[in-house]
């Protein structure tokens, strides 16, 4: 079963989003904040249980925000896979994900079939 690391500061899409993910046969961690995911994906890789795949919000109202969440794992581990998720389409991250370390995107409002294959596609790109 493929594991996913998911941060969100709102109580109400960590819940939708890991149903969600759940449904797609993913097994999932969340997190509120950045320093949570760091904490939590450096438990996993110490486990021997990494994550396959870290998606995070790009906009956290308090504690450390998607961006620098994703530039604090990828010094643990330069091949994370990572997603960038926000409503805000305008955010740099959104409009250039590539250039700031991330292998995808996902826009808000989460689509069930978008979002199975936006992980998919990360998963299983032999390059990431």
């Amino acid at each position: 079963m493929k594991r996913i690391l998911l941060m969100d500061d709102e109580q109400m899409v960590l819940d939708l989003l890991s149903r969600m993910l759940g449904h797609l046969g993913y097994e999932v961690t969340t997190c509120t904040e950045g320093k949570q995911a760091v904490a939590a994906f450096t438990r996993a890789q110490a486990d021997a249980k990494p994550f396959d795949v870290v998606m995070v919000d790009m906009i956290i109202v308090t504690g450390m925000d998607g961006q620098q969440a994703a530039a604090e794992i990828k010094k643990l581990d330069p091949k994370a896979r990572l997603i960038a998720t926000s409503g805000h389409l305008d955010h740099p991250v959104m409009v250039d994900y590539r250039s700031f370390g991330f292998n995808a995107k996902v826009e808000k409002p989460y689509k069930l079939e978008k979002l199975k294959q936006v992980i998919e596609a990360v998963v299983s790109d032999p390059v990431a």
